[in-house]
């Protein structure tokens, strides 16, 4: 299973949560383009504008709250690996002041919090 195909069945369309945050499934949409349609907050960012984040939530100030990063299975299944994905984007979720990072392959989550790279909480397995 690809990240997209992942990606798409747990968050498939923007979805509004509690009237304060929207979840948005990303695909090929910039951090720059974001900004430019007004979907985020002007962010000072110095080198990640081109990134391009699976999903984020954000709240009603446009500033992201959750930085989510998904990986293929087999992408995730060994301690390296895993180690590896939560270095992919941490310092893009950082610079974009996220909140909440996740890195996940859909089954298992990572929650970090990214200006310090602390777990938020221990690995979680949903099956």
């Amino acid at each position: 299973m690809s990240e997209q195909t992942i990606q798409n069945d747990l968050y498939a369309i923007p979805v509004t949560i509690l009237d304060k945050y929207t979840c948005l499934s990303l695909g090929a949409t910039t951090i720059n383009d974001l900004i430019k349609s007004k979907e985020l907050k002007t962010i000072k960012m110095s080198k990640n504008l081109g990134k391009k984040p699976d999903v984020l939530i954000v709240n009603k100030n446009k500033e992201v709250v959750v930085f989510i990063e998904f990986k293929k299975p087999t992408e995730f299944d060994t301690e390296a690996k895993k180690q590896k994905a939560i270095k992919q984007e941490i310092d893009v979720a950082k610079e974009i002041g996220a909140k909440i990072y996740v890195v996940s392959d859909g089954d298992t989550f990572i929650w970090l919090n990214p200006k310090t790279g602390s777990y938020i909480v221990e690995k979680l397995e949903i099956r």
